[in-house]
Formats: structure tokens, sequence, C-alpha cells
């Protein structure tokens, strides 16, 4: 008999082989099936049914077969022979065993190499190797610096420039056009994404602005100022959970609170809750201490005006009237001292605007409502126009114009106004209606 060439490797994940020698050497047989080759490749099989691809558990089945297959070939019974061996064949035998052994080694490791790596590529290789996530999941910072090679640094600058002069000059159309043709070739500049917004604004496109603004907050999520304007877009929008989502946001920045505060407020006012808006309106002047903006005074002193608190009103609104004032500025004061029943003097501040703003669409707009309430039509529509020559055409000021029209007898300008308003922004009208005057500027 002769002797196994591995006495004793009989154990659990061994390959057991007995060698008969009857009256000839006969043939090698395995009596034990391939238990080690099995659990790796199960193991490997396991491992990839936990993930998610049916692909990397269909090629580790695949590869398991092949190496099946193979392993059955390399360990084919050899055919019996009816005569003794000589000494050297015997000898040449083991050598040939070991050889195979060896193979045998060899072809496991590969396959479970290639077992592996095929699980790797099937699967997400941002959650299995750490060291890959900046490659397959890039932060918005590695982002942005992606996508701003592309451009020519001084040609980006040269086309942002031109873009703000173009906002400038009321001619948002022109820098959408020059903005949007940057944002093709660098889709993460958020400078560029920010003049979009504001250009979309001032054309009246308010989902079109939010949509930008978005973008920004997702690329620099400490932009604060974009998360502000994105507050109060979605409030106009009437998505009043997203506003209040972005007011706690900003509270968290102690130098963003009276922003945050300020914002709730509007929330609160816009579901009817008069009492709360005061309350929070009041603690973000608190909280910005000895110089709160302008904006944040007539905002709370509309809210006591609201509220029927006249006294309150016009000593809050006494307070925002100092210094040098902006076109906003007087249009909300004009907006307050309207709402007060204070016509003349709402009209003094308007008349200033005017003056001193006669290319500002929103004063045209606002002078133009002022002169309505008066029924002074016809000079109405004379500031509807040129407000609709400054702005572009913005469907809520051919609506209006409309009405002055109307008003004014003239009933075939009307109609052709009005036909083109339901032709071309019959969804966006209702909004647009409502928001218009309240529209953020940037």
């Amino acid at each position: 008999m002769i002797p196994s060439p591995n006495p004793g490797l009989d154990h659990s994940g061994s390959l057991v082989y007995s060698v008969t020698r009857r009256r000839s050497l006969g043939h090698i047989s395995i009596h034990g099936a391939v238990p080690a080759v099995q659990d790796v490749c199960g193991s490997c099989v396991r491992f990839m049914s936990s993930h998610r691809r049916l692909r990397s558990v269909l090629a580790a089945a695949s590869l398991y077969r092949i190496f099946e297959t193979q392993m059955a070939k390399l360990y084919k019974k050899p055919s019996p022979i009816d005569k003794e061996y000589p000494e050297d064949e015997i000898e040449k035998y083991y050598a040939s065993f070991y050889n195979r052994e060896k193979r045998k080694k060899i072809l496991i490791v590969a396959v479970a190499i290639i077992v592996f790596l095929v699980a790797l590529f099937f699967s997400d290789l941002a959650d299995l190797i750490p060291k890959f996530q900046r490659k397959f999941s890039p932060t918005s910072a590695q982002l942005i610096q992606q996508t701003q090679s592309k451009t020519d640094p001084l040609q980006r600058d040269q086309m942002l420039e031109a873009a703000r002069s173009d906002l400038n000059a009321n001619k948002p159309s022109l820098a959408l056009t020059r903005l949007l043709s940057l944002l093709e070739k660098e889709p993460a500049n958020a400078e560029a994404h920010y003049l979009a917004a504001n250009a979309y604004l001032k054309v009246g496109d308010v989902p079109s602005a939010q949509a930008h603004l978005k973008r920004i907050v997702t690329l620099q999520p400490d932009n604060f100022e974009a998360q502000k304007k994105l507050g109060e877009i979605s409030l106009l929008m009437g998505d009043y959970s997203a506003s209040r989502e972005i007011a706690a946001a900003l509270k968290k920045n102690p130098e963003m609170i009276p922003d945050g505060l300020l914002l709730e407020s509007e929330v609160d006012l816009a579901e009817n809750n008069l009492s709360a808006a005061v309350e929070k309106a009041e603690a973000a002047i608190r909280e910005a201490g000895r110089a709160p903006q302008r904006q944040s005074k007539v905002y709370v002193a509309e809210l006591y005006l609201k509220k029927g608190e006249k006294e309150k009103a016009f000593d809050m609104i006494a307070g925002a009237v100092q210094g040098d004032l902006d076109a906003d500025a007087m249009i909300r004061i004009a907006k307050f001292y309207l709402h007060a029943g204070e016509q003349s003097t709402a009209g003094q501040y308007l008349a200033q605007a005017l003056t001193r703003y006669p290319e500002n669409p929103e004063v045209q707009y606002t002078y133009r409502q002022y002169l309505s309430g008066l029924r002074k039509y016809k000079e109405a529509v004379r500031h509807f126009r040129q407000a609709l020559e400054i702005k572009g055409n913005i469907p809520i000021i051919a609506y209006d114009l409309a009405q002055a029209l109307l008003y004014s007898g003239e009933l075939q300008q009307a109609k052709r106004f009005i036909d083109d308003i339901l032709f071309k922004d019959s969804q966006r009208l209702p909004n647009l209606r409502r928001h218009w005057p309240k529209i953020p500027r940037m």
C-alpha cells in the first residue's frame, strides 16, 4: 500500500486522499469534497449577497461555477492500469500530485481575488473603502473646485462683472443670457447662481429664482444670506414649513438671529397669527441691539398698525425715517402711510422717490398704485407704461396697466393687454398678482 502524500490531513477543511494499490497502482480517488475551496467561495458569495446589486451576486455565482469546472478537470481520475507501476513512475506520480496541489492553491487565491474585485466594482465603494469617498462623493467645495477649472478665470470674472452691470442697468434678460451661459460650463458657481436668482426676481420669475437659491444653499450650506432670501421666497410661494425650517437654521448663527426671528414673524403673519408675529418681530428688534435695520423697524410698525396700535406704529416709523433713504425704504415707508390713511404723507415720499430714482420700476409701480387709489387713472397709465418699459414684459405690470386703461375708458388697449396676459402667463398670474410688490430685492 502506498501511503497518502499528506497523511494526517483529515481534519475539517482539508483534502482527504487515499491511494489504493491493489495488484497494480489503480487510481487516485478523492473521497472528500473540497471544503476549503467551498468555504472560501461560499464566503465570497455570502459577502456579495449582502449588497444591493444583483449583478455582483450573479458574477460571483458564475465565477464559482467556472472554478468548479476547472477543479474537476484538474482532478480528473486517470484510467486504471492493470500492471504494476515501476518505482520511477511512482516518484513521478508524487511529483505530479504536489504540482497539482500547488496549482490548486494558486487557483483558489486567484478566484478569491477576482470575486472580491467584482464585489468591489459592483458595490458602493464609498461605503466599503473610506479612502475612496473623496473621489466618489466629493464635497461641495471639491465640486466647486472641479467645475470652476473649466473656464478661464479672467473670462469668468469678465462675464460676472458684465452680468452685474446689466442688472444695475435694469437689463435682467441680458444678464441671464450671460449667466446661464456661464452656468453651463460651471454649474457649481455659487456667485453666478446668486446673480441669476436676482435676475429672475427682476423679471418676476419667482420659481426660477427659488431654484437657483436652493442650488446655492446646497453648494454653500453656510451662505446665510442666500438662506434668508430663499426663506423669503418660500414664504411668497406659500411654502410656510420650508420658511420655518430656514428660520430655525438662521437662528443657529448668532449674527442671523434677528433675521431668523423676522422670517418666523412673517410666517406667523401669513398664517394670520398676528400676536405671535408681533412678539417675534419685537424680539428681533431686541436681538439687533442699538442698530436694528430700518426694514425691521418699518415691518414692526406695520404690524402695530395691523394690530390697531397706531401710537406704537407711528413711534416706530419715526425711528425708521432717520438718515438717508434708498428707494426700497421710501417705498415701504410710503406704503405704511397709505395703510395708515395718511395719503398726503405717502404721496410726498413717493414723489421724492420718483425724483431720486426715476428708473426704478418698483418706484413706478408703487406710485401708479397710489395714483389709482386717487382715481387718477390716466396719470397712472403713464407710470404703468414706464414701469413696463424699464422692467420688461412683467405680467403683473401689464395686468395693472390693463386695469388702468379700462378705468380710463381705453377699452381696446385694455383688451389687448388682457389677451396677451391670458395667452402667456395664465398659470403664473394669480400668484404674482398677490406677491409681486413684496418680491425681495437682492
